[in-house]
């Protein structure tokens, strides 16, 4: 895949998504590298994949009844037709991306991989941190206040990783950073919940 196409997927992607969307593609394209140490994979096949697997959650691109899985293979499939990319390869990209939610067991390597690198990808502090990132706010000045589900909500869903992010990985690499990361993230939370005195 030639620098100038890698340089278009990259543009889209920050265009729609920010720098979040950007930051989390390169995340999931290096805790690859550290899980997937010692195994034959395609590494143009998980760059793809992490920066177009969440292309159909991105408000330009998703819509309505459409799970962002599929609406992301969708949209990845008509990027890989532009790029000519041989027919295996590219059909192992849209693997990823469609599975990269769940179901990947008996899917190419690329799939497990990008699975578990995404469930890894929300724990730990920058999953904590992600989730309160997410909070919409209002201000004015230099003073914000959470709307929306506010800071309750960036809990609980964080709390959801926690219970739900780990179960997701299978990988034995997978596996052990799953255990550090939620350790950390149980331990951040609690001190959240101490300090807040238990009202979020």
């Amino acid at each position: 895949m030639s620098a100038s196409y890698r340089q278009r997927i990259t543009a889209l992607t920050e265009k729609y998504g920010g720098e979040w969307a950007v930051q989390h593609a390169q995340r999931l394209i290096r805790l690859v590298e550290t899980i997937g140490h010692g195994l034959a994979y395609d590494p143009e096949v998980i760059w793809l994949a992490a920066h177009m697997h969440d292309w159909g959650t991105l408000p330009r691109w998703s819509r309505d009844g459409v799970s962002h899985c599929a609406r992301s293979r969708e949209l990845a499939a008509e990027q890989l037709r532009k790029l000519k990319l041989p027919e295996a390869t590219a059909e192992r990209v849209l693997e990823a991306i469609q599975y990269h939610h769940g179901g990947a067991d008996d899917r190419c390597i690329e799939a497990q991989l990008l699975r578990d690198a995404d469930a890894l990808d929300g724990l730990g502090l920058v999953g904590l941190l992600r989730e309160f990132a997410c909070v919409p706010t209002e201000g004015s000045s230099c003073y914000s206040i959470p709307t929306g589900y506010g800071m309750s909500g960036a809990y609980e869903r964080a709390r959801m990783r926690l219970e739900n992010n780990p179960r997701m990985v299978r990988l034995p690499r997978s596996k052990k950073i799953a255990t550090e990361r939620a350790r950390e993230m149980r331990a951040a939370l609690d001190a959240f919940e101490r300090e807040s005195f238990g009202l979020v």
